[in-house]
């Protein structure tokens, strides 16, 4: 049995995705980076590139014993992670994109969107930051670094006994003391 792990962290930007969506106009590209072998879009655009993420608490463990079914049972390991992600917002309008994402990215609004995969837990200041073309032409870019947390949980295959026969032994009868 091969390790599970959900949500991972595509089921992460398949939420994260749409709610930029709602901060940009209709139709705008919102594309995960990084963004390999692939030209910038000619229209203005957002992109969601995780950066790092930091382990917050220690695992919470529990079990699934499917007895008295024959099938083997699992331990569920879950881990609280906080993830980072940038969002890049690209073009004309992309100071106001960003100020909105980081403005609402604090809000119960982004709570709601981001449920009950991920919640939102802080989004620093947006911050121009120019990218230079393959033409050599500036192209306006705004970019800001949203914090979320998530719980992925980790599944391995367990074996369970469902019952044990317990026989007392004299151990130093039975393995005497040197």
């Amino acid at each position: 049995m091969m390790l599970l792990v959900f949500p991972d962290l595509d089921a992460l930007f398949l939420k994260l995705q749409p709610f930029v969506q709602t901060i940009v106009p209709a139709g705008t590209p919102v594309l995960r980076g990084p963004l390999n072998r692939t030209a910038q879009p000619a229209v203005d655009h957002a992109v969601m590139t995780p950066l790092f993420f930091k382990r917050l608490r220690t695992n919470v463990d529990s079990y699934d014993d499917p007895a008295p079914e024959s099938d083997p049972g699992t331990a569920l390991f879950e881990e609280g992670i906080e993830q980072h992600i940038q969002l890049d917002f690209y073009g004309a309008q992309s100071a106001n994109w960003a100020t909105a994402a980081s403005n609402v990215f604090r809000s119960a609004y982004a709570v709601d969107a981001l449920a009950p995969t991920c919640a939102p837990l802080y989004a620093d200041e947006a911050r121009m930051i120019p990218l230079v073309t393959g033409e050599e032409q500036y192209l306006e870019r705004w970019s800001l670094t949203a914090v979320l947390q998530y719980n992925p949980v980790t599944v391995v295959p367990q074996q369970f006994a469902d019952a044990a026969e317990v026989v007392l032994v004299e151990v130093d009868t039975r393995f005497p003391p040197p």
